[in-house]
């Protein structure tokens, strides 16, 4: 893949020969009788450098790796953690907030300065946006036909086409502030980009946003995530329910866990089906499809604000908070 060519901010760096074959062979399952409780991953006991995890992503080759806002970015192969941040590595901004695989294999990092991506284990390419101070990246999400959005903090958007091998954008939005700060990325089970932002939830059809606003005084739209069955799940920061989105149409799911408001940071999908949602103030929620399990502190839950939820190649569950580090919850095994 020839990675991105003919902008001006765009640099090919090299070096970190040393970081070679660092993260290769993933986590080995563990036994039954280990499994169906978290464990705490914290600049303690593990190697994260932070214990603030923005976003957790399992790469293709079962690596998993850690936004350490603040510290950089870590990768764990199972068995060693590796640290890239500016002092280390061509990283230029160690805020990072956002982690996406590409289609060659190559990770994306998004940061509050820009775009840092690490091609092949050993070259860097970055890119700053239109200005530099203006590309504050929140999200970073590819489609099904490989294209690559990035929503930033008051900017908009971004492209990133590989056939054409350059960046364009930003698409401002001009109707107001709100709708320029784009929090999530997703697509719908007919091929429609989703964005959640600060003013509505926008749909791309037919080369046209559509806004969805589903009252006046709804807040923020936060998280988006398509599971399985085709439904687009649609979250705000402090709203009354969380949202579906089908064939159906737009369905309001109580989650049922004695608050009037839910502050929902992302969302995720485990291999049995189940719902994940990362709370701030909130915990974690489990959604099976008909009964909410909440985990908080009051049952051994170490973590109130939580950032992000991922799943892991062996069906784990991974949470990354705001001051605990990463949180690892071992489903129990079926037999």
């Amino acid at each position: 893949m020839e990675k991105p060519r003919l902008i001006i901010r765009l640099f090919i760096l090299t070096g970190l020969l040393f970081f070679l074959n660092s993260c290769e062979q993933p986590e080995a399952l563990l036994d039954p009788l280990d499994s169906d409780y978290w464990l705490t991953y914290d600049k303690l006991t593990s190697g994260l450098p932070g214990n603030q995890v923005r976003d957790i992503l399992t790469d293709s080759k079962g690596n998993i790796w850690f936004a350490c806002y603040g510290y950089g970015v870590t990768c764990f192969n199972g068995k060693t953690w590796t640290t890239y941040n500016s002092s280390n590595s061509y990283l230029g901004n160690n805020n990072v907030k956002t982690i996406l695989e590409d289609m060659d294999g190559d990770m994306w990092f998004g940061t509050k300065e820009g775009l840092f991506i690490l091609v092949d284990d050993e070259n860097w390419f970055y890119y700053l946006g239109e200005e530099a101070s203006a590309m504050d990246v929140n999200k970073i999400f590819m489609d099904s036909e490989d294209v690559i959005w990035v929503g930033t903090e008051g900017s908009s958007y971004y492209k990133y086409i590989d056939t054409e091998g350059y960046f364009t954008g930003p698409y401002i939005f001009s109707l107001n502030d709100d709708i320029n700060v784009i929090n999530d990325i997703s697509q719908d089970a007919d091929g429609f980009v989703w964005m959640a932002t600060d003013y509505a939830a926008l749909k791309l059809n037919n080369k046209l946003w559509e806004i969805t606003r589903y009252n006046e005084d709804y807040p923020p739209i936060e998280a988006m995530y398509t599971d399985s069955k085709g439904r687009l799940w649609i979250a705000a920061d402090g709203g009354s329910t969380v949202i579906y989105h089908n064939a159906e149409g737009f369905t309001n799911l109580s989650l049922l866990n004695g608050q009037s408001s839910y502050f929902i940071t992302d969302i995720n999908e485990d291999k049995n089906g189940n719902i994940w949602f990362s709370t701030f103030l909130d915990g974690v929620i489990k959604y099976d499809g008909i009964v909410m399990t909440s985990y908080k502190l009051y049952n051994g839950f170490p973590s109130e604000f939580n950032f992000c939820v991922e799943i892991d190649m062996m069906g784990n569950v991974w949470v990354g908070s705001m001051e605990n580090g990463a949180l690892k919850y071992i489903p129990p095994v079926e037999f």
